[in-house]
């Protein structure tokens, strides 16, 4: 069995760590740890509701408790016919993960979003998707 040489271990240590969003997908309980980077995360789809002009899919947990929540803007929601229809479905989404989509203002309106439910602001973290491309069902 050969060793490593005290250099080879240096150069080792020294290499880059890949980052989530350069071909790594995390799992949408990890988004958290992922906060303001791009990423790829996947997920099943359990709850999709629309207000207004937005859309709000939760991965893993249904809303409040969602590990990642996506927002959708009617334009990009519209590229899926019926943005129902991705209930119950593993998707892969890459975006820039935000510490919450619904703390203030919405991104997409401005307006305060979704304030009637649940009685709080969840505090989950968000991928605010601008191009339909970047969500796929992986099943």
């Amino acid at each position: 069995m050969k060793h490593l040489s005290w250099a080879s271990i240096a150069i080792l240590t020294l290499l880059p760590l890949p980052l989530a969003g350069q071909g790594e997908v995390i799992l949408a309980k990890d988004a958290k740890k992922f906060v303001n980077q791009r990423a790829t995360v996947e997920g099943v789809v359990v709850n999709v509701r629309t207000q207004g002009t937005e859309t709000w899919v939760s991965l893993d947990k249904a809303y409040p408790g969602t590990p990642l929540l996506i927002v959708l803007s009617a334009d990009v929601a519209s590229a899926y016919g019926d943005v129902r229809s991705l209930a119950r479905k593993k998707v892969r989404v890459t975006g820039t993960i935000r510490p919450s989509a619904l703390e203030g203002p919405s991104p997409m309106t401005g307006r305060e979003a979704m304030p009637e439910v649940g009685g709080g602001r969840p505090r989950a973290p968000s991928i605010l998707l601008e191009d339909s491309s970047k969500l796929v069902v992986v099943n």
